[in-house]
């Protein structure tokens, strides 16, 4: 749900609500808010979400299977490429700078 928040009170104030995909887990945001990617529990797959920064509405622009069950992303400063651990060590995926969406390197 996108809610817009008054920032003299606190108090949100509902938008829109987006569809998501089954079992959302977790949120990680590109450190330039241009994309978001949500992993889902029980697939071990992930969907890429473009962000407005005007409107505060997201859209779903993909989805791709995690090579291994990850919960969070971390990103590169520039947003390029996303950090997620697994059990081998970490797993390096590079983000597309058109739609969000990721590709494992």
């Amino acid at each position: 749900a996108i809610h817009l928040v008054d920032v003299v009170t606190g108090s949100l104030t509902p938008l829109k609500s987006t569809p998501t995909f089954a079992d959302p887990h977790w949120i990680s945001i590109t450190p330039n808010n241009r994309f978001a990617l949500v992993n889902h529990n029980s697939s071990g797959q992930v969907t890429s979400y473009r962000l407005n920064q005007r409107s505060g509405e997201i859209s779903v622009t993909g989805a791709a299977q995690l090579a291994m069950m990850s919960k969070r992303f971390v990103f590169s400063a520039n947003s390029q490429f996303a950090y997620t651990p697994s059990f081998n060590g970490i797993t390096v995926y590079e983000v597309s700078q058109d739609n969000g969406t990721i590709t494992q390197r």
